[in-house]
């Protein structure tokens, strides 16, 4: 999620680890064991495919999308279900998510 690919610019990996390993539901990050499972699937897979061939599958690993998060309507950055059971979650970005919930209903 593009939350966690943002931790992983930070000096220390402390929440991005505390995230990977735990369950997070929270606006802006869904994160639970099957999420887990399903990148270290893909990640095998991909792992294999190179040692066997010598190549990687750029298209398949930018295709990649989490089966948790198929049916999550998400409008600048935001999952619309999660912030609508927590609605007094503070955004970094209000204006943003104002914008694309006008342009999603319109």
């Amino acid at each position: 999620t593009p939350v966690l690919a943002k931790l992983l610019g930070r000096p220390t990996p402390n929440k991005l680890l505390n995230v990977l390993n735990g369950h997070s539901e929270t606006p802006t990050i869904i994160w639970n064991a099957d999420m887990r499972a399903e990148l270290l699937d893909f990640v095998s897979a991909r792992l294999d495919a190179v040692r066997n061939t010598g190549h990687g599958d750029a298209p398949a690993a930018l295709g990649f999308r989490y089966k948790t998060l198929h049916n999550e309507l998400v409008l600048a950055g935001i999952y619309v279900r999660v912030f609508i059971k927590h609605p007094n979650t503070p955004l970094d970005d209000a204006f943003s998510l104002a914008v694309a919930l006008v342009a999603f209903v319109d």
